[in-house]
């Protein structure tokens, strides 16, 4: 009975497909997940302090940057190859990603290691590079959980995935709020990060073991080579947004001078939580929705167009609503959260707040290539961005300090989606929600001009924010029921 009103409440509401629960399952647990990692991040920075939260961002970014070796895009690839085979064949699939994921792993390690030699001492110190090896641990764990996350998102069953992740994250906030309470160093807080994943990663997988045939690892040299090769145009892509994304910290390391250059990494680092937490939108529904679109574009080309100016648009209704309130509220935030010795950050937020409307489109576009087997295009625009984002770096970090790096990051993000939104538009016809898009622009420049013109009344300033709120998730849940009458 309970069953059977859970199934009619959400035919109501318009969540009875696939994509909807998915979508739902993977928000719901996205909630948890990034609350859980904002609070991580306020409690550290609290904790550490601009300084030493700046040695602490710079250690795992840096080793991000390499874990992405870790993954290469055979994930993507695998569950493309998954989605488009029987259930009978996903052991098999599951036996070439593992063998080759355990060799790429082995591979980046080698590397990070290789690096960090050449790291000059006056600016990394033999603790911190130590901290670096440890935490790429980290990575590697969960680079091994994906395995799972790979199988259940090609069977649509991401409601495991969903769980394992909020348990996750709420074991690594309960770890750090330990290390913090027992004033724990730098160095047991990473260990908590490490024996968390490596917990996850023993869990998941036993549990994914429960659902298929045992796998042995019996796969041949060329079923791995098969596999990498087609995963290098995701691979290239992938590299290059980890560079765009997480080389913020090594920038700030080098280019800042040297007596300021953790504290400005700390201060930066205090103001893209806002902006990452927030990322797990787009990121969530693009899981839910890249099967259904990889299928549509082989067997309904007009469904594929039309759920991709819903998807595409439902993404830029978002993503524009929440930067004019982030945008809005930068120094109540930063003063509440982090507290008055990261207020300076405040000037940073101001400009991020705006590199989120193109973060949402270019993660629904990078989905929507892919899906379209067009990730060539992909890597070179992604190369591209990266490239940009490093030169303009190299001018305005130094001249500018953090929020150079800011402006370097928001130029290098718009670029790259305007060149895709054209480019794709001409490649596939219709697939582009332009005039939607030119509709919620021009509702919420209205919205956001009506708010800075009344800040001083605070009633009415935090009452147009509410009703900014408001009006976006309305107008982004009318384009998700829209997806309901598609054919």
């Amino acid at each position: 009975m309970i069953v059977s009103l859970g199934r009619k409440l959400l035919w109501r509401v318009g969540l009875n497909s696939p994509i909807a629960r998915n979508s739902i399952f993977l928000l719901a647990a996205e909630v948890v997940r990034v609350a859980a990692n904002f609070i991580v991040s306020v409690v550290l920075g609290r904790y550490l302090e601009p300084e030493r939260f700046g040695i602490f961002r710079f250690v795992v970014n840096y080793a991000v940057i390499f874990a992405v070796l870790t993954d290469a895009g055979i994930s993507r690839v695998s569950v493309r190859r998954m989605a488009r085979t029987s259930p009978e064949e996903h052991s098999y699939l599951l036996a070439t990603l593992r063998k080759t994921r355990l060799a790429l792993s082995i591979g980046a390690f080698c590397a990070l290691c290789i690096s960090l030699w050449f790291l000059p001492a006056e600016r990394v110190t033999e603790d911190a590079r130590l901290l670096i090896a440890v935490y790429m641990l980290s990575q590697i764990f969960q680079a091994f959980r994906k395995d799972s996350e790979v199988v259940w998102q090609a069977r649509q069953q991401l409601h495991y995935h969903a769980a394992l992740a909020v348990v996750n994250r709420l074991a690594i906030l309960a770890a750090v709020l330990w290390a913090v309470h027992t004033k724990a160093p730098l160095t047991g807080v990473i260990l908590c990060y490490v024996a968390v994943d490596a917990l996850d990663f023993i869990v998941a997988n036993s549990l994914l073991a429960t659902q298929l045939n045992r796998c042995r690892l019996t796969i041949g040299v060329k079923e791995v080579k098969e596999l990498v090769h087609e995963a290098v145009p995701f691979g290239l892509q992938f590299l290059a947004q980890h560079l765009r994304y997480y080389a913020d910290a090594v920038l700030l390391k080098f280019l800042v001078p040297l007596s300021r250059a953790d504290k400005t990494i700390g201060l930066y680092n205090s103001a893209t939580p806002f902006v990452l937490t927030l990322q797990f939108i787009p990121t969530s529904l693009a899981g839910a929705v890249y099967p259904e679109l990889a299928k549509c574009y082989v067997t309904n080309r007009g469904r594929f167009c039309q759920l991709s100016k819903a998807f595409l648009a439902i993404l830029y209704a978002v993503g524009t609503g929440i930067a004019c309130i982030l945008f809005s509220t930068r120094e109540w935030v930063m003063a509440r959260t982090f507290g008055f010795k990261f207020l300076e950050a405040a000037e940073v937020l101001a400009i991020l707040a705006w590199f989120l409307p193109f973060f949402f489109l270019s993660t629904g576009l990078l989905v929507v290539y892919a899906a379209a087997d067009r990730q060539k295009i992909l890597s070179a625009v992604n190369w591209s961005s990266t490239l940009i984002k490093l030169i303009f770096s190299f001018f305005l970090v130094p001249a500018f300090d953090k929020q150079g790096l800011a402006w370097a990051s928001l130029i290098a993000e718009a670029l790259s989606v305007v060149y895709l939104l054209v480019a794709f538009s001409q490649t596939v016809k219709g697939a582009i929600p332009w005039k939607l898009m030119a509709l919620v622009t021009t509702f919420q420049g209205l919205v956001f001009l009506a708010i800075q013109t009344a800040q001083p009344v605070k009633i009415v300033f935090w009452s147009l924010l509410v009703l900014q709120g408001i009006l976006t998730i309305v107008g982004a849940y009318i384009l998700f029921r829209h997806t309901r009458r598609l054919p």
